[in-house]
């Protein structure tokens, strides 16, 4: 399985995983724990998806990054994110 660029071989084997939906970003319980949030409340990773936090990762519509153009922080709406994941991941086959 390929994470973030990453081949694994074996299990997974993880602390805690959280799996959101919704509109929004749902983070408000993430003020108080040292993970640097950014735009609207969204996570901030590098491009690796790694957090502030050595050994913690975070994807999806709950995530800021950097623009590919202007390396300025980027906050992409939902809808547009699950377009471009999804073409990102059918040409990756």
């Amino acid at each position: 399985m390929g994470i973030a660029g990453f081949i694994f071989r074996g299990d997974l084997v993880f602390d805690f995983v959280l799996v959101t939906t919704g509109v929004r970003p749902n983070t408000d319980f993430l003020r108080d724990s040292g993970i640097q949030l950014g735009i609207k409340g969204t996570v901030v990773v590098n491009k690796y998806m790694q957090t502030n936090f050595t050994y913690i990762y975070a994807a999806g519509d709950c995530v800021q990054t950097a623009s590919i153009i202007t390396g300025q922080p980027v906050y992409y709406d939902p809808v547009i994110l699950a377009a471009r994941l999804g073409r990102k991941h059918t040409k990756s086959k």
